[in-house]
């Protein structure tokens, strides 16, 4: 099997791109988990 090395940097880069929305998302999802705790003890008496 022969690495093409187009496809190689796609894959790179795709990949590279994946792991950045994911670390985008994970942080957003914690700021949504820690803003609705606020809210939440907000809420309790």
């Amino acid at each position: 099997m022969t690495l093409d090395p187009d496809k190689f940097a796609y894959s790179v880069f795709s990949f590279t791109c994946m792991g950045l929305s994911l670390n985008f998302y994970l942080k957003n999802v914690q700021a949504m988990i820690v803003e609705l705790r606020s809210r939440i003890y907000d809420l309790l008496p």
